[in-house]
């Protein structure tokens, strides 16, 4: 006991000194370890021009088994071709393939016709001008079954509330009468609204007897010039005021008359029905009308299909029959020129030459 305690005691007794010195002996050693695995790899590294000369060995080297690699393989891909061109081609595919080009070219003609079809449907409004918001088939009580409230100025009432209705220009047609032009007209000089005298007409063409017109006369005229007009057209008195009353006239006679004195004509509501739709080929191909007022604007199916690049001027008036109708159907128009001029300019026919 008293050898392992002595033994314990002599270990212990190590001085510091002692273990601070092998420490340090240690890191030197590892430290001279480092330095001289540094020197041998700064030994180990190649100079500049030898990593480039070594480097150009390698792409020569690379460039050449490349470039032979690619010559062969293509002069093996083309091999087959080669031996194909030189044998006789088989007219059967020769054929079929004449025949797919002509159907692709031919495919290809009809998309372009057709992505161009119907690009003049519309007619192009004028470059230069102002747009007006107009109602060109207003009635007065100067038509059968015109809702009329007692007590109540017709004029000054029409003209009031065409303003509210921010109207810029309104037609006084009624049914073979003019008896309320001069009426609405003075009612409307000091307003900033445009009066344009009118007459409604129902013609007939061919078995059609509900072609609805519109004729439209310049702001000048008055009452007894469209009167006399209505008996040039040779329109009955019994017939003032009635929708129902068809004018038997030739319609050709009918825009004789009416053109002659200075007038246009506006066919109206004829895309409403089947049977009225049937008159359309004569007015549009023979006649060789553009502007329609159209009961269904957002439906104009029957004229689109049969005439895509017609250049048509599309209306819709409020046929009004009552005060409260006025402006409930409107059109926005661009007009190069106010009033019944700038009409002109855009509901004129064009027939066929």
């Amino acid at each position: 006991m008293a050898a392992r305690a002595a033994a314990k005691k002599a270990g212990s007794s190590g001085s510091p000194k002692s273990k601070s010195t092998a420490k340090s002996t240690a890191k030197s050693k590892s430290a001279t370890g480092k330095s001289s695995a540094k020197k041998s790899k700064t030994t180990r590294k190649p100079t500049g021009s030898k990593r480039a000369s070594s480097r150009a060995r390698r792409r020569a080297k690379g460039g050449a088994s490349g470039s032979t690699a690619r010559v062969s393989k293509d002069s093996a891909s083309q091999a087959p071709a080669q031996e194909e061109m030189k044998r006789t081609p088989d007219l059967d595919k020769l054929r079929a393939f004449q025949k797919a080009q002509k159907a692709s070219k031919a495919m290809a003609e009809k998309t372009r016709s057709s992505s161009s079809k119907g690009k003049k449907f519309l007619a192009k409004p004028p470059r230069k001008g102002k747009t007006y918001t107009v109602d060109l088939k207003v009635h007065t009580p100067g038509t059968l079954g015109y809702f009329s409230t007692g007590g109540i100025d017709t004029g000054e009432a029409l003209v009031r509330l065409a303003g509210v209705k921010k109207l810029d220009m309104i037609a006084v047609s009624d049914y073979y009468n003019a008896d309320y032009i001069d009426l609405v007209v003075e009612c409307a000089e000091k307003s900033k609204i445009t009066v344009i005298p009118g007459v409604d007409l129902c013609c007939e063409i061919g078995s059609c007897s509900e072609v609805y017109v519109t004729a439209l006369f310049p702001e000048n005229y008055d009452t007894a010039k469209v009167e006399g007009i209505l008996k040039q057209l040779g329109v009955p008195e019994e017939a003032r005021g009635r929708e129902d009353f068809t004018l038997r006239a030739d319609f050709a006679e009918v825009i004789k008359v009416v053109e002659g004195n200075g007038g246009i004509m506006i066919p109206s509501g004829l895309d409403k029905t089947p049977y009225r739709q049937e008159v359309l080929p004569d007015l549009i191909d023979r006649f060789g009308f553009r502007a329609f007022d159209v009961v269904h604007p957002d439906d104009l199916s029957a004229f689109r299909e049969n005439w895509p690049d017609g250049e048509f001027t599309f209306f819709t008036f409020s046929n009004a029959n009552a005060l409260a109708q006025i402006g409930g159907r409107v059109t926005k128009i661009k007009l190069s020129e106010p009033g019944f001029a700038g009409l002109r300019e855009i509901v004129e026919r064009r027939p066929a030459e």
